[in-house]
């Protein structure tokens, strides 16, 4: 009988949608070494460059001589060490709220706080193109789940005068895979009288005051507001935030955090360390800013115009085909410049892409030498097509 497992492979590969996974031998940042050379990564979420930042790593090095590796056991029994709830503290008084909570990743984030608020008999409304995270949560949660068109307001109000039990919108303030804002304040005033959380995921360190994020920029406080320490924070974990009655529910009733080890306190020291730097060094942001700026300008000279809001350091390139994606990716690779091909299921079908990100640690030449890439590749074959923002 044939393998079901090589069969899918199989099937993959026919449509260019097979995965591997690439090992770098480097610390993360704009240069970094794959397969014996170096190349240029438009990849990574480490916006801020923090992933390999001195004060940062000197942070982790302390905390690993004071605390050990391993946090030993689950956040609740013996798992929280000092450098875990200095990290809740230190997020709250940024993001201006009550109390936060950490979890071990925001997919555990997402999981746990959906989990805990929305059961079965209740109603979850979600963004059609929130991150698998939080609809896999919405699935997995027992609650009516509806699915609204993209940043549709009106949609949103419309689902909810038909919800039962309690209720709950969830989205995401930026979209990761076409680079596009909620609109939130829309988006608050349509979800009055449910409960409201936003996956500040891809915001959180970048937009709004202090790098507060879009909930901020937009004057909304959601109810729960989820902040990963893997994008900016260049580090690993989430928090969420909220009241000091909302967090200690989830204390309580997240079974993500009560039935998981928690992270090193020397994770929690990183990511304290930078959110210093976040709260201290505004320079970063304007420098990713510019980064992506100069970027943004280029591939749309190029006739690579690219998705998503100018405020934000991802730049998706849509160019359709499974084939266009790798195509083009394979060749960047080849010129030393690592963009990662995004397919389906990320993205729906026939909307392929690059998804370039910029950080504020690349230099203004290193994004040149991306967009010369491209220019040669659009010259060569005149590109794949661009089919607009969804």
């Amino acid at each position: 009988m044939p393998s079901p497992f090589r069969e899918a492979l199989e099937d993959a590969a026919r449509e260019d949608r097979l995965r591997a996974i690439r090992v770098f031998a480097s610390a993360q940042g704009p240069l970094m070494r794959l397969e014996g050379r170096d190349v240029l990564n438009f990849s990574s979420n480490d916006y801020l460059g923090y992933a390999s930042h001195p004060s940062v790593r000197e942070a982790a090095k302390r905390a690993i001589d004071a605390f050990g590796w391993g946090a030993g056991a689950s956040r609740l029994v013996c798992g929280t060490q000092t450098p875990h709830a200095a990290l809740e503290r230190g997020i709250a008084e940024w993001l201006e709220e009550e109390d936060a909570v950490l979890f071990s990743s925001g997919a555990s984030a997402n999981m746990g706080m959906i989990g805990a608020v929305v059961r079965r008999g209740d109603t979850v409304v979600g963004d059609e193109m929130n991150h698998a995270s939080l609809i896999d949560a919405c699935r997995l949660s027992g609650a009516a789940f509806v699915r609204v068109p993209h940043a549709d307001a009106d949609a949103v109000a419309r689902s909810l005068v038909t919800a039962t039990g309690r209720t709950l919108f969830v989205t995401d303030t930026v979209f990761s895979m076409d680079g596009d804002v909620a609109p939130l304040a829309a988006l608050a005033a349509a979800a009055r009288g449910a409960l409201f959380a936003a996956d500040e995921a891809h915001a959180g360190g970048i937009l709004g005051p202090c790098g507060r994020g879009a909930c901020a920029a937009a004057g909304v406080r959601p109810d729960l507001r989820m902040v990963t320490l893997s994008k900016a924070f260049g580090g690993v974990g989430a928090l969420v935030a909220g009241t000091r009655d909302a967090c200690d529910f989830l204390r309580n009733f997240a079974r993500s955090l009560m039935f998981t080890t928690g992270l090193p306190a020397a994770a929690a020291a990183a990511a304290l360390e930078a959110l210093r730097l976040v709260r201290t060094r505004p320079e970063d942001r304007e420098r990713l800013a510019a980064n992506a700026g100069r970027l943004r300008a280029g591939l749309a000279q190029i006739g690579y115009d690219p998705i998503g809001d100018p405020r934000v350091p991802i730049l998706p390139v849509v160019l359709g085909e499974n084939e266009a994606a790798v195509a083009t990716s394979s060749f960047l690779l080849e010129k030393g410049l690592f963009v990662h091909p995004i397919r389906p299921p990320a993205v729906p079908r026939g909307t392929a892409r690059l998804r370039i990100t910029v950080t504020a640690a690349h230099r203004p030449d290193e994004v040149d030498r991306l967009l010369d890439a491209l220019t040669e590749w659009k010259r060569r074959t005149g590109g794949g097509r661009f089919s607009g923002n969804r």
